[in-house]
């Protein structure tokens, strides 16, 4: 045993130019431990846990071992702090003002943007009721009416219906207050009427908003001039790419993208980033090295990554700057920033260091499904290249033409096979399927993208300012036309969007590590890390679906049927529940006879012993003569009272005559995002 460590230690010594790569690791680790706590942490913890480091370094300041091992602990702290610090300043105010019936509202509008059915939302602060009465806290708002061509920075009035953050509604499902809470969100609501704009006092004007609404104002002319250039469908696709805006984006058409793997390609994402800098950069270089003159008198290579900044910056601006973008741009001038600096420019030095910058200014970003995803995939790429760059580059030398047309084929199969493999934990837990088709939808569709889509989405966004964007948008189209149709090729292929329960989250963390492991390390000792990367992926076999499910409201529940398969019962209307649980537990809906004989089981006029061991009356249903839910919103255990609204619903799970029961209250615990639910 000694001697298997002591060859770990060796191991871990003779790396030491890795070890650059542990900072966002362990600062991303404390930001974890933070998120996995079920109750909010004193704010005296971080600094009580730094005296009794410093202490321990300044006792072990001779023992280098010991002192790596403090430094580990001491980033560790560092993430933790940081998330802890971001968390306590969001906090949302006591007096938080909820409203179930039509109320006047009147503020200043701080954002605009669209939800996933391209519903308009406008986030209000400094808000106050009919009489004047100061409201506190920020607002977000889904205007159900017309918004009446208000932008950024002015003020709107509004009567609506107000609610606190919305919570997950099962255990293990995805936090959606969570997610709100750290975009600044304090509360939620719904328009009632038209919103129209109304005078702003001078103290409620700021530079930031004056800005905020001038880029706002561009993005929207410029969705405009898409719209009245491209068909439907093609402005659609170019809206979402160019500024962002995804609400035009049809319900088919997101379905079609994701399920034949191209989903990545509607988010502002490191790939357009990395193309539309890669493209300035090629330009610029390219452009300098053709005039001799500039050529040999400059550094053409520091002068095209300036302008690669400048137009990645532009990009981040005009796609609305939201924080996958921001994630994106922040790793790439990470890379460019090594250009001008003389450094390599994509290593694991470099990512890594891209990684602690974004973790270190959003911490929140690591539960996040897009920064997991992305630095993932860049990862494994950037470890894959550097362990075989020596042969790519072999196998490119002296090559003619078609030599390289077939090298850049192979590696965009090569680099969608690792971006795949890398992305496929994440895919499965975050959203419950899996692309079986991506490789093919990524082969037909990465050339058009790559040498068509992107060189002229940039070459628009440089004649946009002349007016010269015309011919760029109609290249850009037919592109686009092409992409939609080899999406719906490969979305209609059998199992396309192939759906799967997800893993557990330590099966995912896992993963994590022995990936991480994996890609980091340079010796044999690298192979270490497959090990639990196996037990990971095992874990999906350990998953239990839960045998009856039931909401806060009582008015949807979720039984096995004989076949084990989930069937979700609504009470009383709420789509959004059933689609939740339905996803959550990688299940269909009910075709049209289930449908109809399910309603008359609920009704009492049916019962299917052989299909659901479901029996209803007027006044409540019976599952396995074990659960009661009543029609009016109680539910029993064995004839036992649960308070289900205390509980926030739960998932109970069978076990012979032993009932199980997990509690969503217990799932989210107690922390700042879900103290006012």
């Amino acid at each position: 045993m000694r001697l298997w460590f002591n060859q770990l230690l060796n191991n871990f010594f003779a790396e030491r130019n890795r070890w650059f790569a542990l900072l966002p690791f362990f600062f991303g680790l404390g930001i974890g431990v933070y998120f996995l706590l079920n109750k909010e942490p004193s704010l005296w913890i971080a600094p009580i846990l730094a005296e009794v480091l410093l202490i321990a370094a300044y006792i072990h300041r001779y023992k280098t071992n010991i002192l790596l091992i403090l430094c580990a602990f001491f980033l560790i702290l560092c993430g933790f702090a940081d998330i802890q610090l971001k968390s306590t300043f969001l906090k949302a105010p006591e007096d938080l003002f909820y409203s179930k019936e039509e109320t006047y509202l009147k503020g200043k509008i701080i954002d605009i943007n669209t939800n996933y059915k391209g519903k308009t939302r406008i986030v209000l602060d400094d808000l106050s009721d009919f009489n004047d009465n100061k409201i506190n806290g920020i607002y977000r708002l889904t205007l159900n009416h017309s918004y009446n061509k208000l932008t950024i920075g002015n003020c709107a009035e509004v009567t609506a219906f107000t609610f606190p953050l919305m919570r997950t509604n099962i255990t293990g499902g995805y936090q959606f207050d969570r997610k709100a809470y750290f975009e600044g969100i304090n509360a939620l609501g719904y328009s009632l009427s038209d919103a129209y704009e109304t005078d702003c006092t001078e103290e409620n004007k700021s530079l930031t908003l004056t800005i905020k609404s001038y880029i706002f104002d561009i993005r929207k002319n410029i969705v405009e001039k898409i719209k009245a250039g491209m068909s439907e469908n093609e402005a659609a696709i170019a809206a979402a790419l160019i500024a962002g805006d995804k609400s035009n984006l049809t319900k088919k058409l997101r379905q079609q993208y994701q399920d034949s793997g191209l989903a990545h390609f509607l988010a502002i994402s490191g790939l357009h980033m990395g193309m539309i800098t890669f493209l300035m950069f090629f330009i610029v270089r390219l452009t300098l090295a053709a005039v001799p003159a500039i050529g040999l008198r400059c550094n053409g290579k520091k002068i095209s990554a300036l302008f690669a900044v400048f137009i990645s910056f532009i990009y981040l601006l005009i796609s609305g700057a939201e924080i996958p973008a921001q994630r994106a741009f922040i790793m790439t001038l990470t890379v460019l920033i090594g250009i001008l600096f003389d450094r390599e420019a994509i290593s694991i030095r470099t990512i890594s260091l891209a990684a602690f910058v974004v973790l270190l200014l959003s911490p929140q970003a690591l539960i996040s499904a897009s920064f997991q995803m992305s630095f993932a995939a860049v990862l494994l790429m950037v470890a894959f290249y550097e362990r075989f760059s020596g042969k790519i580059n072999r196998f490119f030398a002296g090559g003619g033409i078609l030599h390289y047309i077939f090298g850049y084929i192979v590696g965009i199969l090569i680099s969608d096979a690792i971006a795949t493999i890398a992305t496929l934990p994440f895919s499965i837990y975050h959203f419950h399927r899996i692309s079986l088709y991506t490789s093919l939808g990524n082969f037909l569709a990465g050339p058009i993208i790559g040498l068509i889509i992107m060189p002229f989405i940039l070459i628009s966004l440089i004649a946009l300012p002349f007016g010269l964007e015309k011919i760029p948008f109609e290249i850009v189209s037919k592109g686009l036309e092409v992409i939609n149709e080899i999406t719906a090729y490969v979305s209609s292929l059998p199992n396309a969007g192939y759906k799967i329960v997800s893993m557990p989250l330590w099966g995912l963390i896992l993963i994590c590590f022995g990936g991480f492991w994996l890609c980091i390390w340079q010796k044999g000792w690298r192979k270490l890390g497959l090990i639990p990367i196996i037990i990971g992926f095992c874990s999906i076999f350990l998953t239990n679906t839960p045998d009856f499910i039931v909401n806060a409201e009582a008015n949807v529940f979720a039984v096995k049927d004989k076949a084990g398969k989930m069937i979700v019962v609504p009470l009383r209307h709420d789509d959004f529940t059933q689609n939740i649980w339905l996803e959550q537990y990688a299940q269909n809906s009910l075709d049209k006879p289930q449908k109809e004989k399910l309603s008359k089981i609920v009704k009492g006029k049916d019962y299917d012993p052989d299909w659901i061991e479901l029996k209803c009356s007027e006044e409540d249903c019976i599952y396995k003569e074990k659960f009661v839910v009543t029609k009016d919103g109680g539910v029993f255990i064995d004839g036992k009272p649960i308070d289900i609204r205390e509980n926030l619903g739960f998932s109970a799970y069978i076990s012979g005559n032993d009932i199980k029961i997990k509690t969503v209250r217990e799932y989210i615990g107690n922390r700042l995002w879900n103290q006012h639910n």
